[in-house]
């Protein structure tokens, strides 16, 4: 079976190409050599694991998702960026209750599933408090870790 392999223009700090790290990406089997006396790299994907492009965004010229051999989407490339995901991943929005005052609300969805596994509110408060609300993070957060303790790392609770 033909690899996607995938060549990166190499940026400054490794980090702006391998998000979180380059290890994360070896780890799920993908090989990256450098290439052209260091100024490339060249990734190749894992058997089955390819690149979708994306039609919903604006950017749809550039922005690819990294798809894995279950067809689940597991990062995206962005030219020469690429960020692979965490299978629960928090967002964080705000209710707005009047025109002075919200509500943070953080909530954690399965990238698998596509439910929401968990959500928690803060207190109702001006909207320029509640920028810095970490109130319902903490208490997700919590949550996360007592029931996902690994739920942060791209690799864990894949398979």
């Amino acid at each position: 079976m033909k690899r996607t392999a995938v060549v990166l223009k190499k940026r400054e700090d490794e980090q702006m190409n391998f998000y979180p790290h380059r290890i994360n990406f070896e780890e799920v089997g993908m090989q990256i050599e450098e290439q052209q006396e260091g100024k490339k790299y060249k990734v190749t994907f894992p058997e089955g694991w390819s690149l979708k492009k994306q039609k919903d965004t604006l950017i749809k010229d550039l922005f690819w998702s990294i798809i894995d051999t279950n067809g689940r989407e597991r990062g995206y490339r962005l030219e020469d960026i690429m960020e692979l995901f965490p299978r629960f991943q928090a967002g964080t929005g705000y209710l707005f209750t009047d025109e002075e005052n919200c509500q943070v609300v953080v909530s954690v969805t399965d990238s698998v599933s596509k439910e929401i596994i968990y959500s928690a509110k803060g207190e109702i408060m001006p909207k320029v408090k509640a920028l810095h609300d970490t109130v319902a993070y903490e208490e997700t957060k919590k949550y996360m870790d007592e029931h996902y303790p690994d739920w942060q790392k791209v690799n864990a609770y894949w398979d």
